[in-house]
């Protein structure tokens, strides 16, 4: 191409450069293209492109010779290792280009361009240089954390990646290779759970014990590269201590034989019931009992061979230093204290015992400590009352029971619990008896009138009659007042008025008594 032509070209696509941009551009042509066999006139530098340890996926990989080759065909001039997907062409004369395929090299992989000896282009000896993509693939994260302590038995091991390292395909088609390896060895199942995240189920994670796991380099990720270190990390398991102690502190209404039950969250030496004490809290007493353990020594049970106190405070110790199975020992004491139940004996009754005017629904009888409400069950009577009638009235309950009657006014009755019920743990409670006498019925007294009316209309053809309902009253007295209009309205439909209270303007037409009778 001449360069009369370079320049129309040149105008063409770029309207804006000058004419001295044009020919400065064409004297550099000019410089690099001279004889027919494209000889430079002075060599140049010899270059590979790019370098280091951060390169770009799409990167060019360009390789400049000191002098034009004579070979035109760019793929024949040098070679990307590992093989890549691609486009060749030519920069300048003397520099060939390889553009990698989208979506280009794979992150955190080493290729070397090797490119060997060309004499008629400058290169007397093969020339090789190697970059890294960048993007290298790591572990992002680890559950349990490098270092962590006290893992669960039961806890799973988790390892995300920075970006996809599994396929993206069904569950029954994921890769079963393993990806981490573990000292003391472990078995288990692992999944992917996405591309990205790996999930280990162990099955004999052992307590007290520091595992080592690995991820080995190399790992590979069909679009992402390869780990190119081993990834190391470590936790250790929960140590031996106290999970529960029953009963706990603060529990009251323990049995007369209370089992005491110490859980430890793993298997313990048999050693550790040395560390078991039980004494009374205020005497220093120690009970007589027997020790004993479940079939995978996590519970250490500690039974009475002697009745312990009544409502009596103990205090269960487990001292530091109790062995594990596995080894190590608890670091920390554990201690609770309980209380043994009273006798069962009764709290108080309603109404009290002598009471005088009561009211006149219901009585019953409260408990100090808990009672089986089964054993209360047709111990109950009430003086005035049959079997029959109390059938379906008895309510029973732990701490309290009770009947659900009508008493007459202003009588007296006897309540008697009988003998023979028994507390939760089968301490029997004697019988027991109190008396009240029911309170007289409230005098009352209202108008029988229909509904919520405030008013009645009577006829004035007929006699009226005005109905009363009356409580505990010999008799009620009685007047009748005459109203106005505007009083009578008033009362009919200002109902805040009513309820303020109403006197009338007028005297009374006639006060009289009514004396009540029948029963």
């Amino acid at each position: 191409m001449n360069a009369l032509r370079i320049l129309e070209l040149a105008r063409a696509a770029r309207p804006a450069v000058t004419t001295v941009a044009i020919l400065g551009l064409l004297a550099g042509v000019m410089q690099v293209v001279s004889t027919p066999g494209l000889q430079t006139r002075e060599p140049g530098t010899f270059t590979i492109l790019p370098d280091g340890a951060d390169v770009a996926r799409l990167a060019p990989i360009t390789v400049t010779f000191p002098k034009v080759p004579e070979e035109r065909d760019p793929s024949n001039l040098f070679q990307l290792i590992p093989d890549v997907k691609g486009t060749w062409a030519w920069m300048t004369p003397r520099t060939a280009l390889f553009q990698p395929e989208f979506p280009g090299l794979l992150r955190g992989s080493t290729y070397t361009v090797s490119v060997p000896a060309r004499p008629d282009a400058g290169l007397p000896q093969n020339a090789v240089k190697k970059f890294t993509v960048t993007g290298q693939l790591v572990v992002q994260q680890v559950i349990p954390g490098n270092g962590d302590t006290e893992v669960p038995t039961n806890a799973q091991i988790f390892v995300q990646f920075n970006r996809s390292v599994a396929p993206l395909t069904t569950l029954a088609a994921q890769r079963t290779d393993p990806v981490v390896a573990f000292t003391p060895a472990l078995h288990g199942t692992g999944e992917w759970l996405n591309t990205s995240i790996y999930r280990f189920v162990p099955t004999d994670l052992a307590p007290a014990t520091t595992y080592q796991a690995r991820i080995a380099r190399g790992l590979t990720s069909a679009a992402d590269g390869v780990l190119q270190e081993d990834f190391r990390t470590s936790f250790s398991t929960i140590t031996p201590a106290v999970d529960s102690l029953q009963p706990d502190t603060s529990w009251i209404y323990c049995g007369p034989w209370q089992q005491v039950d110490v859980g430890f969250n793993q298997p313990m030496d048999p050693s550790a019931e040395s560390a078991f004490s039980i004494r009374e809290s205020a005497t220093g007493n120690v009970p007589p009992g027997k020790l004993s353990w479940n079939d995978k020594r996590t519970v250490l049970s500690f039974n009475p061979t002697q009745r312990l106190g009544v409502q009596t405070n103990y205090t269960v110790t487990l001292d530091r230093g109790a062995k594990g199975a596995h080894g190590s020992a608890t670091a920390a004491a554990r201690s609770a204290t309980f209380t043994t139940i009273a006798l069962p004996e009764v709290a108080a009754t309603n109404p009290q015992n002598g009471a005088k005017d009561t009211g006149r629904f219901g009585a019953n009888i409260q408990f100090k400590t808990p009672m089986d409400p089964t054993t209360l069950e047709d111990k109950i009577r009430v003086s005035g009352f049959t079997a029959a009638e109390l059938e379906g009235r008895v309510y029973t309950s732990e701490m309290s029971v009770g009947v659900n009657v009508a008493f007459k006014p202003s009588t007296a009755y006897t309540m008697t619990l009988l003998p023979g019920a028994t507390d939760r743990y089968g301490q029997a409670l004697g019988g027991y008896q109190f008396s009240f006498t029911t309170g007289a019925l409230t005098p009352s007294v209202s108008l029988a009138l229909p509904g919520y009316s405030p008013s009645v209309v009577f006829s004035s053809s007929k006699e009226p009659i005005l109905y009363f309902q009356v409580t505990n009253m010999p008799a009620v007295d009685f007047t009748l007042w005459p109203l106005t209009a505007d009083e009578g309205r008033s009362l009919m439909h200002d109902f805040g008025r009513r309820n303020q209270g109403f006197t009338a303007s007028q005297p009374p037409l006639r006060t009289w008594t009514e004396t009540v009778r029948g029963s």
